[in-house]
């Protein structure tokens, strides 16, 4: 992600904690999966390295132990796979689109090609081990052209060891078979891996913006920090971090109202973004703090960028009440080296500076809807209620998700598996028109199953990742290379090239990794069957051997790169859904839940309840205790909220102090004392006599409206009408003393039934 104030600032990477075997695989896959950050994985660069040296030995031990080949021209060989083996170990991975990066994919096709020139007249032993050429290429290469122009080599350089090298018929129909598949399987790489990476800028986005204002989140400003604090420690160049925060903010969503408010905190940012010099970073770190990070500048200069971001922050429209901050500034190295005791240093000066109080803004302005700058007037960006990704976001969010499970059922992936297989069976019928020995039954009986396999594929519909149906598609994509190559035998290596689709196919289409296994095993001992039965030659056993280990060394690449991006997507969907400081759900979730619910219990006749729930005496609290204690706060009572209904309800911070409750198969009979336990849990929340007492506003379906907006509605009104000093709370705990809040709320008996058990209980309970 970058951040950007008129140019942009250093790159950065957001790291979490991730699937121990992928860390140790590849720890750049933890945070954002990119191209760059797998291919920079020294891993990866080593496993390719080591790829080439078990070549080269295979070649030696060949060369030495059979008579059947050349045994100079295996030996060279050999000695050229380990020196490549040897270079590739020693050096550093190339940075991605260097030259480097070309000479090390033209090595790796121009090896395979060689090997087949090598092995020649029985050449189709290593046509295959040519398998990697397609995902290195969609790896190590971002442009589709470029990529296009390897292949289009890759291919002629295969033909030309073919042709020139003397191979054999097999040898000429394994790389006919082997050409094309090539070409698929890179482009469904690309595929992949470009939906990856897009998911990863938008999962890197989500998590180090700030969702109101647009500009940098704590996460976004601490990696930005770090990375310049180790830069200016090199070059000995000064650096500011400046942070601020809006003097009594409070006041003014008082006066203008929340909403208007939220248009003042990005008018905030906005100008901060357009005073904070190039090469700079900004953020809202809280509420109404805000810090930025100016590389190359010191005391002086942050005293300069703070005054022109006074005068400018005075124009900002606020109504009757003015607009002052309290700024302070901590700088490297006077003031520390460290990113915590510089930050500290700020956040101290800033609780200690005094507010300067300005002169409102200019009243001709729209309240909230302009930012006004020095010579300028433009709108400020669209906003939504904090802990609320955009509706862009949302939307790129839903389209850039990589999912196995949405794969395996995606009809545009089904109708390729469909063409895969048919391209196959059209391979053999030119195979057995040019070569009269392939007439045999049981290649014609492949051919005719090949032709079959594709057009029930293409007339059925896609099967859903864990159904029988599934397992049967995944085991015919290495069952039938397996017959085909029976078919051929004993030159069984002809059709080696129609497996290379397997190891990928299998991952794609499962999930559970002892299931891929078991695949990837079941495929192994067909391969071994063929050769401990004696029906291949030497060539055919040959490729087995190099099929098996290619297939295992594929699988778990794939493993590991669709692992990290559903990781990843899940944490994309935490940010869209969740709310960051309580961890229940945002607004979105709730409407996506009450939209889902709807429908179904209009259909059942289930009743259904929304509960709309606002903190009274949350403000007073904040300001007196701090907004540490007011989170803590926020955060126990989504704890309580949740103890108090069962597993399938919904919980979401709309904003601020205010939340809301979805309850499935509930009627405001059913909640009993549920709602006068929860206020006397939510007062037992206060802390030093600042007394927290809830707003609780009820809307039952179908009694009060029967859609989403009628429903939000009604409890909005009925929560704004409810004075909570009006109810009877007997047995408020005192807020001086600390009592186990929690243990006055009992857990639903339904918790760990499933939705739609709970469905079937309820209705039998109704009759």
């Amino acid at each position: 992600m970058t951040v950007q104030i008129r140019t942009v600032a250093p790159q950065v990477r957001l790291v979490t904690a991730d699937l121990q075997a992928m860390r140790r695989f590849a720890p750049a896959l933890s945070g954002r999966v990119s191209r760059r950050d797998i291919v920079l994985s020294p891993h990866l660069w080593s496993a390719t390295g080591a790829m080439f040296a078990v070549y080269a030995v295979s070649c030696a031990v060949i060369a030495i132990g059979f008579g059947t080949f050349d045994d100079t021209r295996l030996l060279v060989l050999a000695g050229t796979l380990g020196t490549i083996a040897v270079v590739m170990l020693a050096l550093r991975p190339p940075e991605p689109g260097s030259l480097a990066t070309h000479a090390a994919i033209a090595t790796t096709y121009l090896g395979s090609a060689g090997a087949v020139a090598a092995y020649a007249p029985h050449g189709s032993a290593t046509v295959i081990a040519g398998l990697f050429t397609g995902p290195l290429l969609s790896l190590w290469i971002r442009d589709r052209r470029t990529i296009a122009v390897h292949l289009s080599l890759a291919s002629a350089a295969l033909l030309a060891a073919v042709v020139l090298g003397g191979g054999d018929q097999g040898t000429v129909f394994a790389a006919v078979c082997f050409i094309p598949g090539t070409w698929v399987l890179a482009g469904c790489c690309v595929i992949v891996l470009d939906a990856v990476e897009a998911q990863g800028a938008e999962y890197e986005r989500l998590a180090m913006r700030d969702p109101l204002t647009g500009i940098g989140n704590p996460t976004a400003i601490a990696e930005v920090l770090g990375v310049e604090l180790t830069r200016h420690r090199s070059s000995n160049q000064p650096l500011a971090v400046v942070e601020f925060q809006l003097d009594d903010f409070a006041r003014i969503n008082t006066a203008i109202g929340r909403s208007a408010g939220d248009g003042v905190l990005a008018s905030v940012a906005a100008v901060l973004t357009d005073t904070a010099p190039s090469g700079s970073a900004v953020a809202r770190i809280e509420g109404d703090r805000f810090v930025a990070v100016l590389p190359g500048t010191g005391p002086q200069g942050a005293e300069t960028f703070l005054e022109e971001l006074r005068q400018r922050l005075a124009l900002i429209d606020t109504g009757d009440v003015p607009l002052a901050i309290r700024a302070g500034v901590a700088t490297f190295p006077a003031d520390g080296t460290r990113e915590r005791t510089l930050r500290g240093i700020a956040r101290d000066r800033v609780a200690k500076a005094p507010a300067e109080h300005r002169e409102p803004g200019p009243h001709g302005a729209e309240r909230g809807g302009l930012a006004i700058q020095i010579g300028e007037v433009r709108p400020i960006p669209r906003v939504t209620p904090a802990g609320m990704p955009s509706p862009e976001a949302r939307e790129n969010w839903a389209a850039t998700r990589v999912d196995r499970r949405g794969i395996a059922t995606d009809p545009v992936v089904w109708r390729v598996t469909a063409l895969t297989f048919l391209m196959y069976a059209v391979l053999a019928t030119v195979g057995v028109a040019i070569q009269p020995d392939l007439r045999t039954p049981w290649v014609l009986g492949f051919v005719a199953t090949g032709y079959l396999t594709s057009a029930v594929i293409l007339v059925a519909r896609p099967p859903a990742v864990g159904t029988i149906a599934n397992h049967v598609v995944a085991a015919a994509t290495w069952v039938l290379p397996l017959a085909a190559m029976a078919a051929c035998a004993p030159h069984a290596s002809w059709a080696v090239g129609t497996a290379m689709f397997s190891g990928v196919l299998v991952v794609a289409r499962l999930v559970d990794r002892r299931q891929i296994a078991a695949h990837v095993v079941a495929f192994t001992i067909g391969l071994y069957a063929l050769i401990l039965t004696g029906h291949t030659d030497i060539a055919s056993t040959l490729a087995c051997l190099t099929l098996v280990l290619s297939t295992w060394v594929i699988a778990i690449c794939n493993v590991i790169v669709f692992e990290a991006a559903e990781s990843q997507g899940h944490r994309m969907a935490e940010l869209v859904l969740r709310d960051p400081l309580t961890g229940a759900g945002n607004e979105r979730l709730l409407r996506e839940r009450l939209i889902d619910e709807l429908p179904r219990h209009r259909d059942m006749q289930m009743p259904l309840v929304l509960i709309d729930l606002q903190l009274s005496g949350f403000d007073a609290l904040r300001t007196h205790e701090g907004r540490g204690a007011a989170d803590e706060v926020l955060r126990d009572v989504a704890v309580l909220m949740g103890h108090a209904v069962d597993d399938h309800a919904t919980i979401s911070r709309i904003h601020g102090h205010r939340f809301r409750m979805l309850l499935p198969l509930t009627g405001p009979d059913d909640l009993d004392g549920a709602v006068r336990d929860l206020r006397i849990a939510i007062a037992g929340c206060s802390r030093r006599g600042r007394l927290i007492l809830p707003r609780i506003g009820l809307a039952a379906f179908p009694e009060d409206g029967v859609t989403e907006e009628a429903l939000i509605a009604i409890a909005g009104t009925r929560m704004s009408m409810d004075d909570p000093r009006g109810h009877d709370l007997i047995g408020t705990p005192d807020p001086d003393e600390s009592l186990p809040i929690r243990q006055l709320l009992q857990p639903r008996p339904s918790a760990g039934a499933s939705r739609d058990e709970q469905y079937a209980e309820r209705r039998r309970s109704i009759g």
